[in-house]
């Protein structure tokens, strides 16, 4: 049972506003005439009031980019709170009573309301009421919030973009960005109440930290990059107070528009609507060369963005930064179309979403070519690297680590791939947990490509498809025509067939071979054809396409998805296998399973997928055995390698069936990134 008291008027009311080292001391107001009793509140704010010194420049004009925005943030320039019965009271979350405070005076530490009469009804008031406090609105806005008559319409209600970043004006001004906080009150003594609110900003920031340039050992060392703007995409259009300073779950958000920083023309989308104030307009002008660094640094404010519960009309709709600039492959000054070079932004809990009281700091390196627009993906994957760096609103940094081209989510520089990432359809790789949405179509077992694989621009790694090709269909008609291809036969030489990653390079020679088509050339034609069963990425990154896999690949494969700890040495297929030679056509793998082998692979293929519905799209391999997958590799002219999986339990590398003749085979694709 609470205890109630009453009051039928507020005798006094404290509030001391403390923003990091210059926090406002707050003293209980000396006051001869209160009968009932007093209730001081008082406020500070989160890690936005940290003491540490920023140095983060304005934006939008090249006389503010000396200034810093420290102190207009930590500004609290008007106040709203309300006290509401706790819901489990009759009266449910109904309001108590509530105040406004406006334009305090410059250098005032303190705010005192001695005898403030709320009429003659008799207030019912109780420790454990919630107390909520809103920061930095609007004179409308803040009569607005005092009206409401129960906490849930005041955390409920929503505040537009314009209202949020510019307190309706229109102009951006940092130190009018709306805060939020909640608690309780607490009984002090029979006659004395009090409650501390800490206040968070409500809206985040983006800095572009540090922006470079590496053209080195791009085969275009002589490129220049001339940034032109920076601003913000896909930037929600409403916020509520529905924070509690860690969590941000609104309801009722409807997010009709999204806005964005950039003036264009071209974007044909009606969701999209330019706000000036998202962007910095025309920048620093200053052409970086080689490995130079960009001299200044820009920042911006969004809004909170609970992306994975609202629902969008269009993909990517994630928010971003975007620099724009000129970019020139060989240097000089001719006209060019500006290039666009997008980061996503996110939390760090594995989807976009963006955190209030949050500061996103990018660091991006531009290598290369850029997209066309803000939007579209950047085509190449080695032009253009950014590390994301969150962090709560102070210098101190957590690090986190986010895409390049603005097209991967959460936790991928594109990072440098291991064994065992997952490919995904947007060409893509990282784990399941750092893509949580993405759909795998791939694993990656092999990093790092041949010579012939690198000169074409595939430098990465090797990824196994999770599905077989031709839809599991085995051959009837023959691997293919007998086609002589000298540079694809490792012959009777294991220490070959192990080192036979050229996959890709075998399947173009026979193309060649073949006038130019893969007809006839059926086991190529089928992994080449695989896109049905798992889309060939297509534009966000570099890849090669599916093609039917080298030998070497194969049995590379099986080294790497059946080496981990508690592995049986029977299911485990390694170097130093004992490969016995059973004829002058294929090698036994001595005291190996191959059913347990293909259960070994299944079993980490599926770990690494982690979910239900990423492991039903994966086709694994027939722990039944008696499946032979066809390679592009020939242990002779004529006479294609495969990979044999027993139903006597044996493994083999095989190759003792003329290709116009070999029946029965399926296909596994791998491609090269």
């Amino acid at each position: 049972m609470k205890t109630t008291k009453y009051l039928y008027g507020l005798s006094a009311l404290l509030l001391s506003a403390a923003l990091g080292s210059c926090a406002y001391e707050s003293e209980k107001a000396e006051s001869p005439t209160f009968e009932k009793g007093t209730f001081t509140l008082n406020v500070t704010t989160g890690s936005v009031g940290a003491a540490t010194t920023r140095t983060v420049t304005s934006i939008s004009s090249d006389a503010a980019l000396t200034d810093t925005k420290a102190d207009a943030e930590k500004t609290v320039s008007s106040l709203v709170w309300g006290i509401y019965h706790a819901a489990e009271d009759a009266n449910q979350d109904k309001k108590v009573l509530s105040k406004t405070w406006t334009t305090p005076t410059s250098g005032q530490t303190a705010f005192t309301v001695n005898n403030q009469s709320f009429g003659a009804e008799e207030l019912k008031f109780e420790g454990g009421d919630h107390v909520l406090v809103a920061a930095n609105l609007s004179a409308t806005e803040l009569a607005a919030y005092a009206d409401f008559s129960t906490k849930t319409a005041f955390q409920q209600n929503k505040l537009g973009i314009s209202e949020a970043l510019t307190g309706g004006t229109g102009t951006l001004d940092p130190s009018k960005l709306p805060m939020f906080g909640t608690s309780t009150v607490t009984a002090d003594t029979e006659t004395e109440f009090s409650s501390n609110v800490t206040v968070n900003h409500l809206v985040a920031k983006v800095t572009l930290n540090s922006l470079s340039v590496d053209f080195t050992g791009t085969g275009h060392a002589s490129a220049t990059f001339k940034p032109l703007e920076v601003f913000l995409i896909n930037v929600p259009d409403e916020l509520t107070m529905q924070y509690d300073g860690t969590t941000y779950a609104p309801t009722g958000l409807a997010l009709t528009k999204l806005y964005q920083g950039e003036a264009d023309t071209w974007s044909g989308n009606a969701k999209r609507t330019f706000a000036d104030y998202l962007g910095t307009g025309a920048v620093y002008e200053q052409t970086l060369a080689g490995t130079d660094t960009y001299s200044k640094r820009y920042s911006l404010y969004t809004m909170p963005y609970d992306f994975a519960a609202t629902t969008v009309t269009y993909a990517s709709d994630n928010t971003r930064l975007v620099i724009k600039g000129e970019y020139r492959p060989s240097g000089g000054t001719a006209a060019v179309e500006p290039m666009y070079y997008a980061v996503n932004l996110n939390n760090g809990t594995g989807d976009y979403k963006i955190k209030p009281n949050t500061h996103y700091k990018v660091t991006a390196t531009i290598k290369g070519p850029g997209a066309d627009n803000a939007y579209d993906a950047i085509p190449l994957y080695q032009n253009f690297t950014a590390n994301v760096h969150y962090e709560e609103w102070t210098e101190e940094a957590t690090t986190a680590t986010v895409d390049n081209g603005g097209t991967i989510s959460w936790s991928n520089t594109q990072r440098d791939p291991v064994v065992g990432d997952l490919y995904f359809d947007d060409g893509s790789w990282g784990t399941a947990e750092e893509m949580p949405t993405k759909t795998p179509i791939g694993i990656v077992f092999k990093v790092g490509t041949t010579t012939a694989d690198q000169a074409l621009g595939y430098k990465n790694g090797y990824v196994m498809a999770l599905k077989k090709a031709n839809e599991d269909v085995a051959l009837a008609s023959g691997w293919g025509t007998d086609k002589t291809i000298t540079a694809t036969q490792p012959g009777f030489d294991l220490d070959k067939v192990k080192t036979d990653y050229d996959g890709l390079s075998h399947c173009r020679d026979y193309k060649t071979a073949n006038g130019g088509s893969y007809d006839g050339l059926y086991a190529m034609k089928a992994a080449d054809e695989y896109t049905p069963a798992a889309p060939t990425p297509a534009g966000a990154y570099t890849n090669s396409g599916w093609y039917l896999p080298s030998i070497g690949q194969q049995y590379l494969w099986l080294i790497e998805f059946t080496k981990g700890d508690g592995v049986a040495d029977n299911a485990k297929v390694t170097e130093a296998t004992v490969w016995n030679p059973s004829s002058s056509t294929y090698w036994t793998a001595a005291s190996t399973d191959s059913k347990k082998v293909c259960k070994t692979i299944n079993d980490y293929v599926k770990a690494k997928l982690s979910t239900d519905a990423n492991k039903a799209l994966y086709q694994g391999f027939n722990e039944a055995g008696g499946d032979y997958l066809w390679s592009s590799s020939w242990r002779i002219a004529g006479y294609p390698f495969y990979l044999n999986f027993h139903t006597t339990s044996d493994l083999f590398l095989g190759g003792n069936s003329a290709a116009s003749s070999a029946t029965g085979g399926r296909m596994r694709a791998v491609l090269a990134f």
